[in-house]
């Protein structure tokens, strides 16, 4: 952070009176994204060289909880509260240009299984896997899949360990996906 001053970041990034810092990622190339509780409420993205920062303004209102970055360098996010559901940003490869930038918002009509969604893991091959208050939803590039009936509860998150299994933390329990097989199993408390 020598570059950019603590004055600076919480000026810049409206961290004065922010709710919470809510999720934090680094892509391939080393740039930092924050996402931003309230008052901002926004992704704020850092250069690796610590020298830009860069604002994605919301473009649904609602409560933005988790980021996923793509091998595409799309960006997705995670949206808990109404109206609820999934923003996709396609940066078009130039991250600090918004000119070209193209957003899309996923919700229950384009097949996901309900529009809270509070986690959010890629996979090796660019599936995107959403904890959502009624279930995983699997975005394969094309549509969704979704998992159901292995709970009751609302799921809170999700995550890939190094085998490629899918983890998911309910109320109830923890849970795990295996992504050839499709199936979950797992412990409820």
């Amino acid at each position: 952070w020598r570059n950019l001053s603590t004055h600076y970041l919480v000026d810049t990034l409206g961290m004065d009176n922010t709710d919470a810092v809510w999720d934090l990622k680094f892509d391939p190339a080393g740039n930092l994204y924050v996402e931003i509780g309230r008052p901002s409420n926004r992704l704020w993205i850092i250069d690796s060289a610590l020298t830009h920062v860069y604002a994605v303004e919301p473009i649904q209102p609602g409560f933005y909880d988790e980021i996923a970055i793509d091998t595409a360098g799309r960006i997705w996010r995670s949206i808990v509260d109404d109206p609820g559901g999934l923003v996709m940003t396609d940066t078009r490869k130039t991250l600090f240009n918004t000119n070209d930038d193209d957003y899309y918002i996923y919700s229950m009509n384009d097949g996901l299984l309900s529009n809270y969604i509070r986690g959010c893991v890629l996979d090796g091959d660019n599936r995107l896997y959403l904890a959502t208050d009624a279930g995983l939803s699997v975005h394969n590039g094309q549509n969704f899949e979704n998992y159901t009936g292995f709970t009751d509860a609302e799921l809170l998150d999700v995550a890939r360990d190094s085998a490629g299994r899918i983890w998911l933390l309910s109320r109830s329990g923890i849970y795990y996906m295996d992504p050839f097989y499709k199936t979950i199993q797992g412990w409820r408390w």
